[in-house]
């Protein structure tokens, strides 16, 4: 386990991030660049996500709306004015995820997923900084 944030027994979340770059860094000149960028960007939100919501339920935070847990994860960082910035940063990474994940008439580029890795970088920097 490299970030402690995850239990040793579990999936690190963070080798979604390592997946997010290496996609990002093989989509140019590729037939499926587009696919590359797009799972670049949702592989990059759900390495935050999840260390996000580990870490919050390490704290005790439990999740009382399943449909809603992704909304109820960000604004738990809200609530502390000292972690409004994972709030801002997770917020903007959902929305990357959804034009990614759902809007199939977006373009996705790649500063689009370079700004998706970037916001999963500072957040998971952050929470490192919260233990």
């Amino acid at each position: 386990m490299r970030n402690n944030i995850t239990p040793a027994t579990g999936f690190d979340w963070e080798d979604y991030l390592q997946l997010a770059r290496e996609l990002r860094d093989g989509a140019q000149g590729d037939a499926l660049c587009e696919a590359k960028l797009r799972s670049a960007m949702s592989r990059s939100y759900y390495a935050a996500y999840m260390i996000a919501r580990s870490y919050l339920e390490a704290k005790g935070f439990t999740i009382s709306d399943i449909r809603r847990s992704h909304e109820l994860v960000w604004k738990e960082f809200k609530r502390d004015r000292a972690n409004k910035q994972i709030w801002d940063d997770g917020t903007r990474l959902k929305l990357n995820r959804i034009r990614a994940d759902y809007r199939p008439h977006a373009r996705c580029a790649d500063h689009d997923a370079e700004k998706s890795l970037l916001f999963a970088e500072d957040i998971i920097q952050r929470i490192r900084r919260l233990r």
